[in-house]
């Protein structure tokens, strides 16, 4: 390989930093390596997340991969176990049954690459992966010795350079999420309602699909209306000039009858100085808040009967009382008579060491 890379080097670990950089520098890669095209390739299954840098392909090529054929391309299911920085081409995958698949027939035929490759994953996370990918050209599809050469010589920065930026993702990813209130599960999702981001929680219900699903990539909440209401409010989250974007949905569990809502609110602003890195992802529109009313109700009874030692019955009126509507509404949405809701409050008064409702109401919602 010609001359010093000691500046295409410098360039990978600005990329780390610098938010749209990673296009040029995946350029000057193929052009240094001779080869037609390079791509970083981020995909997690968990989220139905396919996201690609990739500078030189066509642009209609990369959204069909990202909305479909990303499940499908047989390069990724042979190599994304694979740990980091081996190098691989299609062998690994076995060129007959590549050549053979309507991944390489129905689409990538048409894509303007070659169908041979370098590749090698730069994170392994479950059944996420990110990886680096040296194309060629349909009229030059084969792979030299020059392009070998330039992928293991530049791959190790590589590896440097994205694990850098995966620990600020999830630096940025904390402060973009912090302070939400207690939940069910959380999401970032960009302006076309893309999952960027889940917790596990999150994952879970996705995983689930009574609640909400993916469809074509995108979040569904199993009704048009209610769909069309999440994008409305993430497409609030995204718009600068709106003041207040935050939206609550009440969603119907469709498997077990129970209320969830669904809280949209704009990301936090990141603290000054600091900035979306940005590059491997998408840039975050909204958060979603998942917040399952029946659940939060029992976690909080768990506590005071935890820290107060009240029994069951008692804590379930303790939680009805803090509502603030009354002692006849609390013991009606207990299920208990109003003689035995005094008996019951008499006890709780005792153990929580107050002496009036208020009180009760100020400790219980603290609690």
């Amino acid at each position: 390989m010609a001359g010093d890379p000691s500046a295409l080097i410098g360039s990978i670990y600005e990329a780390a930093l610098d938010s749209g950089a990673w296009a040029e520098v995946l350029s000057r890669i193929a052009d240094r390596s001779g080869g037609a095209n390079a791509a970083i390739v981020v995909v997690d299954p968990r989220i139905g997340l396919s996201n690609v840098v990739t500078p030189r392909a066509d642009p209609d090529i990369v959204e069909a991969y990202g909305r479909f054929w990303w499940q499908h391309d047989p390069t990724a299911s042979a190599t994304h176990a694979i740990p980091p920085g081996v190098v691989t081409d299609l062998s690994v995958t076995g060129r007959e049954r590549y050549f053979a698949s309507a991944f390489q027939n129905e689409f990538w035929a048409r894509s303007g690459l070659g169908a041979e490759r370098l590749a090698s994953n730069l994170y392994c996370d479950g059944p996420a992966f990110g990886s680096f990918v040296l194309q060629t050209a349909p009229g030059r599809d084969e792979i030299t010795a020059e392009m070998r050469r330039c992928f293991s010589q530049l791959l190790p920065h590589l590896l440097r350079a994205v694990q850098t930026q995966r620990r600020l993702h999830r630096i940025e990813r904390a402060l973009l999420c912090q302070g939400h209130p207690p939940c069910e599960g959380l999401f970032l999702v960009d302006r076309g309602g893309r999952v960027i981001w889940a917790d596990s929680e999150a994952e879970a219900m996705l995983a689930e699909g009574e609640t909400l699903r993916l469809l074509d990539g995108r979040l569904d909440l199993h009704a048009p209306a209610l769909t069309e209401r999440l994008f409305a409010a993430i497409r609030a989250c995204a718009n600068p000039t709106v003041c207040s974007p935050v939206g609550r949905i009440d969603l119907p569990c469709r498997l077990t009858g129970a209320t969830l809502q669904l809280e949209v609110l704009r990301p936090h602003a990141l603290p000054d100085g600091l900035r979306l890195v940005g590059g491997l992802l998408p840039e975050p529109a909204a958060l979603l808040v998942l917040h399952h009313p029946e659940r939060q109700r029992a976690r909080r009874v768990e506590r005071l009967m935890a820290r107060h030692g009240l029994t069951l019955a008692e804590a379930r009126l303790a939680i009805e009382i803090a509502r603030g509507d009354g002692r006849a509404a609390a013991a009606r949405r207990a299920g208990i008579s109003i003689n035995t809701a005094r008996t019951h409050l008499s006890a709780i008064f005792a153990k929580l060491g107050v002496h009036r409702q208020s009180e009760l109401v100020l400790l219980i919602s603290e609690t």
